[in-house]
């Protein structure tokens, strides 16, 4: 394999070029790759003028995941701001897709030219994240509030066509994209164009009251979401028209790292991961490309997790408890419903909270059960299954992480009392043997993996 950054020039021109098989992905190497070419950059005089571009498929997939709560240096963030200082005009060209840390690296540009099939979108808050590397500054700065708000928080990516009408694409290229970015940056020189970082640009934000008219009609549209991420990502573009551009960036940058420490990001990378493990005779798709649970192996899985949870309702009822709180500790838990709809479910208190981790033992408990009999590879599976089967949220990762989550050594304390009251509760070896790790029911299938 050869070097993930070619770096050359051609006259005053530099060219730098992503070469990271098959999705340019933005890992520690190619970033050590990337900033070495950047700094070449800064140290030639002769240079004015510098194209960044990628081989393959796709311009950049972004980053990797399991970098979310501690990005090695140098960073995505200190890239951007290095690529954005550059006094030479930068010239992005996107092929294919950029996504996430690679739509950010495009935004680090002064000007972007889009093949005619290129997309862009920024997907972090699937993942319950906030963008990593200034997305929510530049971005309204470029393109305004409103399109930056659908951008973020809606996380669909967007054809070149819409890119330009946004002003996010300064051009469609339909030829050969190597020869667009040299012609565009030869014409830079000779016409010498200063370059404007988006940090510096206000031309989209001259309408103040627009903007947090904007932003106010968003934060009304989540104020009653449990995800934190969106939250989150509105208060930073908010930022982004009320302070200097280098404090707006520093909120984002506690906003990441508050929302990657999260329980909730922690479950959606999760479940991001278990989805593109499963096999797709559990979990297929059908026509609409919704996820579905397989024909056989799928469906059995799916019904025995609704039968034991309806059974610990049934026992709960059967105990007295409310309907009221047996409905409100599904919702609390996540569920979008709850089995007798009552009108005034009880959401909160000592009760609820315990009604809800006994559901979510039994789950899990079953889950493990299931896990140990074969009849899926990993507790991951499960999860899935458990969220594109049953509605359990997506947000907790299913009912084996959402269990890690809430702390396996209590949660196993509680269930050796209520399992005196019934066997829903007996405590499976699988989770005897994950309280062992940090990394609960995760860790096991790496345990195995090694031996």
């Amino acid at each position: 394999m050869g070097q993930p950054v070619s770096f050359k020039v051609s006259g005053h021109v530099a060219e730098i070029v992503l070469d990271a098989p098959p999705a340019n992905a933005l890992k520690p190497p190619v970033r050590i790759a990337l900033l070495e070419a950047i700094e070449r950059v800064e140290q030639d005089r002769s240079l004015r003028a510098l194209v960044l571009r990628a081989e393959g498929k796709m311009f950049s997939a972004g980053g990797d995941i399991r970098e979310a709560e501690a990005e090695a240096e140098p960073t995505l963030r200190q890239i951007c701001t290095r690529l954005e200082n550059l006094s030479v005009p930068v010239i992005a060209g996107i092929q294919g897709t950029a996504l996430g840390g690679g739509a950010e690296l495009a935004l680090a540009a002064h000007f972007r030219l889009f093949s005619e099939t290129a997309q862009i979108g920024f997907p972090d808050v699937t993942l319950g994240l906030v963008p990593s590397a200034g997305a929510s500054q530049r971005l309204p700065r470029i393109v305004g509030a409103e399109a930056s708000l659908k951008l973020l928080l809606e996380a669909r990516t967007i054809s070149a066509e819409t890119a330009r009408e946004i002003k996010l694409a300064n051009g469609i290229v339909k030829g050969a994209m190597h020869q667009a970015c040299m012609h565009l940056a030869n014409m830079l020189i000779e016409k010498e164009v200063t370059a404007i970082p988006a940090k510096d640009r206000r031309e989209m934000m001259t309408d103040g009251i627009g903007f947090l008219n904007a932003v106010k009609t968003k934060r009304a549209a989540v104020e009653r979401s449990p995800l934190l991420a969106p939250k989150r990502i509105i208060d930073c573009i908010e930022a982004a028209i009320l302070m200097p551009f280098e404090i707006a960036n520093e909120v984002e940058e506690a906003a990441r790292e508050e929302t990657a420490k999260s329980d909730q990001s922690r479950a959606l990378r999760h479940m991001f991961i278990a989805e593109r493990r499963i096999s797709p005779m559990l979990l297929g798709r059908g026509e609409n490309g919704r996820r579905l649970p397989g024909l056989e192996a799928g469906t059995e899985v799916v019904d025995r997790l609704r039968h034991v949870l309806r059974a610990s309702i049934n026992h709960a009822a059967a105990q007295g408890v409310a309907y009221a709180k047996i409905d409100g500790a599904l919702l609390s838990l996540g569920f979008a419903k709850g089995p007798f709809e009552v009108e005034k479910p009880v959401l909160a208190g000592k009760e609820v909270e315990i009604l809800r981790r006994r559901f979510l033992a039994a789950l899990m408990a079953e889950g493990a059960r299931m896990v140990e009999a074969g009849l899926v590879a990993r507790a991951s599976d499960i999860d899935a299954l458990a969220v594109h089967g049953m509605g359990f949220p997506r947000w907790r990762g299913g009912p084996m992480k959402a269990a890690h989550l809430v702390g396996l050594v209590s949660l196993r304390n509680d269930m050796r009392k209520w399992k005196e009251e019934s066997r829903i509760w007996d405590v499976p070896q699988m989770l005897d043997e994950a309280v062992k790790y940090s990394g609960g029911f995760d860790a096991l299938l790496r345990i195995d993996a090694d031996a």
